[in-house]
């Protein structure tokens, strides 16, 4: 049957994936026995950190040492109805201290977040999934909260007397470490993506595992409570991934939602178990990387996984290849090709380990040093066709995606192919447009990948004939190619989406729109999801990701965002058709 792949379930991790959280209902809470001097962080560095998923709207203490009456109030870390995050410290039980509130809509309702606060010297600085979102600095390195010596640290509510107030509706938290003595973080950060462990520094860990919500790691005792003795209290749960954006429990069971057995299938309902279904032939992979792009920051790399929509997350960083670039990639590994380092263009290769979160390797050479070379690939060969040096240029290199080294000569263009015009690949076959710069044209060409040699005619554009051939977004699976977007030099942006049959020449048939017009879009896919992220309209950057469902015509949908707004980025996922 597989082995099932708790990466998947968690939408984190791999063999050490996160697995267990609590559920907190209303007026429910954890306290954490005995009062310690460990959770007592007077004038100390410290990390507060943990994963938190809200679900209903209201002001909620998510932890806190803290009694209203009488007042022995130290410290909270809350949520507040206009989606803020508030830290509030005390100096003598009743005086503030310090109270630090973000910008409002920071995090996202029925979403998981790394919610983090550090004290580092006199910086306080509240983290969400790795980003800093409001900071402060404390009058002085000596400035201690309040030494509360009676009460418990608590989860989850907030505690005044026997009675707990919390107003979230539902809240879970998982993998909470609280480290008292040290700030483990001092600046952004990759949130982690496997349980957290006990640290020699660590002073509470608890709220990892599926079966035990009282389960902690330092020696501490953990006391469920409520109001209501009618009333469940914390309950342990499985850390799930958020629900997919678009998902449906009528036309996606079988689909790649939900848990994931590798090799075999998917499972997908509220509770991610049902029979199986759907394509299995990629392994139900889907991680998305995007890599540099026109405007800072160009090096940047980000991902995110495709089925799961939601925000993309900073990945690490290309070594040289920025503005521009093309790719392709394996299962495994991404090649990132050339591209514009001011005041020149670039004959780099650099490459990705999909699976990992670290910046680029070296890779080796193209023939030629050149701008916007239109990328695809099958498993195992890559191609990179055309570009500016800054005039366009009609060559295609290739190289074997697994082995390093420098780019040879595959064939020509049958005419100059410049500006992104887009290039899509079944497992024998790369399609590309000839885009525009200095001539705008509406012509389609392929090439076998297996077999060197010139490109030949494929068919042309033919839904948006009079615009949209440079600067599109395309994706692909085994046998559609999707195009989308684009512009001519009288800046007239598209929002038109069109699609080819790879395997069967001929013009293109219209597929559907775009939410937003727009030019410098760039995409990739899973086996079944195309997303389009990116882009820039007249004065503005885009950080939009658009959807499609590839073999269903229709308009794009909304999916998420970028981290970092940007326009001809590259995009590659260990599952896109082309392999």
């Amino acid at each position: 049957m597989g082995i099932l792949r708790a990466d998947r379930i968690t939408g984190l991790g791999g063999a050490d994936a996160i697995k267990g959280s609590v559920k907190f209902g209303n007026n429910h809470a954890l306290e954490i026995h005995p009062n310690s001097a460990d959770y007592r962080l007077g004038s100390n560095d410290f990390t507060i950190e943990f994963w938190g998923n809200t679900i209903g709207t209201g002001n909620a203490i998510m932890v806190g040492l803290f009694e209203n009456n009488p007042a022995r109030r130290s410290y909270t870390l809350e949520t507040r109805a206009n989606r803020a995050l508030r830290f509030e410290c005390w100096s003598d039980g009743s005086s503030a201290l310090k109270t630090l509130t973000s910008n409002t809509g920071v995090w996202e309702l029925s979403t998981w977040h790394y919610f983090t606060v550090v004290r580092n010297g006199t910086a306080l600085n509240i983290y969400v999934d790795g980003t800093s979102i409001a900071s402060t600095t404390f009058d002085n390195a000596s400035d201690s909260l309040y030494e509360n010596t009676v009460d418990p640290l608590v989860l989850g509510a907030s505690k005044q007397g026997n009675v707990y107030y919390a107003t979230h509706g539902t809240l879970y938290i998982s993998n909470f470490r609280l480290t008292n003595g040290t700030a483990l973080y001092t600046s952004n950060f990759t949130p982690p993506n496997r349980e957290l462990t006990k640290l020699s520094t660590t002073n509470v860990l608890c709220c990892q595992s599926s079966a035990n919500p009282l389960k902690e790691e330092t020696g501490k005792t953990i006391v469920a409570a409520t109001n209501d003795t009618n009333s469940a209290p914390p309950e342990a749960s499985k850390f799930t991934p958020n629900t997919p954006v678009g998902f449906s429990t009528t036309t996606d069971v079988g689909s790649q939602y939900g848990a994931t057995f590798d090799g075999f299938t998917v499972f997908a309902t509220s509770t991610y178990m049902v029979p199986p279904g759907g394509n299995t032939r990629e392994r139900n992979r889907g991680r998305a990387i995007f890599a540099g792009g026109a405007r800072s920051p160009g090096l940047k790399i980000q991902v995110l996984d495709i089925a799961s929509g939601g925000i993309a997350q900073d990945f690490g960083d290309l070594l040289n290849t920025g503005d521009l670039p093309g790719s392709a990639s394996s299962t495994t590994r991404m090649l990132v090709a050339s591209g514009y380092i001011a005041p020149a263009s670039s004959n780099v290769i650099e490459f990705i380990t999909i699976a990992d979160i670290a910046s680029s390797t070296d890779f080796g050479d193209l023939t030629e040093a050149r701008r916007r070379p239109q990328g695809l690939s099958n498993s195992t060969r890559g191609a990179f066709v055309g570009g500016q040096t800054p005039t366009a240029v009609n060559t295609i290199d290739f190289v074997t995606i697994a082995t390093a080294g420098n780019a040879a000569d595959f064939g020509d263009t049958n005419a100059a192919v410049a500006a992104h015009g887009g290039a899509v690949a079944s497992s024998t076959r790369g399609v590309y447009t000839i885009g525009g710069h200095p001539a705008y044209t509406n012509t389609i060409e392929f090439i076998t990948i297996a077999t060197t040699g010139n490109g030949q005619d494929f068919g042309d554009l033919t839904v948006d004939a009079n615009r949209g051939y440079q600067d599109r977004g395309s994706i692909c699976d085994t046998t559609r190619g999707i195009f989308s977007g684009g512009f001519t030099g009288s800046n007239v942006l598209s929002n038109t989406i069109e699609f080819i049959t790879m395997a069967t020449t001929g013009n293109s048939t219209n597929f559907g729109d775009l939410p937003v017009a727009r030019r410098g879009g760039f995409g990739t896919s899973n086996s079944r999801l195309a997303i389009f992220a990116g882009g820039y309209t007249p004065g503005s950057f885009k950080n939009a990701i658009d959807q499609v469902t590839i073999q269903t015509t229709g308009n794009a949908t909304d999916f998420g965002d970028l981290v970092f707004a940007i326009q001809e980025s590259s995009g590659s996922s260990d599952s896109h058709g082309g392999l």
